[in-house]
């Protein structure tokens, strides 16, 4: 017959640390200071590391555009498209949704005009005279996107 496994005992762990003989708690001896400083310290790295992150994505959507041209160059023009050929439609490697959403991290939030401006910079191409209504109207109907104000939208997944 097996021992049930042993409870926790109900007395409670000294100040600081685990188990008996911890000594003095490691965050009364951090000073304000210093902890205001490590989260200062993060939250610029975060937005560092973001940032990065964010040139890294509109490299690779180029990279995206560029191989797709290679590939059509050498094996021609064999992709399927709603357009007709010679209509001088642009053709993406991406759907507009799946666009948006390499260029934006869960938890960034973003205006469509904002999209606007990093997908055609990232060399998204497109004819549309309403580009703008084309991105905002694809944020609201995504599930990937929130609206979380009037004409700002949080990426949720």
């Amino acid at each position: 017959m097996t021992e049930a496994p042993s409870r926790p005992s109900s007395t409670p762990p000294a100040p600081g640390g685990v188990g008996e003989g911890a000594g003095e708690d490691p965050i009364g001896a951090i000073s304000t200071e210093e902890i205001e400083a490590e989260l200062t310290r993060r939250e610029q790295e975060l937005a560092r590391l973001r940032g990065q992150r964010h040139a890294l994505q509109i490299q690779k959507i180029q990279l995206d555009r560029i191989i797709g041209e290679l590939e059509r160059d050498l094996h021609g023009d064999n992709h399927t498209s709603a357009a007709p050929r010679g209509t001088g439609t642009p053709i993406n490697d991406l759907p507009l949704a799946r666009a948006i959403a390499q260029l934006y991290a869960i938890g960034d939030e973003f205006s469509p005009r904002e999209a606007v401006e990093q997908l055609t910079s990232a060399g998204y191409r497109t004819d549309a005279k309403t580009f703008g209504s084309m991105v905002s109207g694809c944020l609201a109907r995504e599930r990937r996107f929130k609206r979380v104000g009037r004409g700002r939208y949080l990426r949720i997944s």
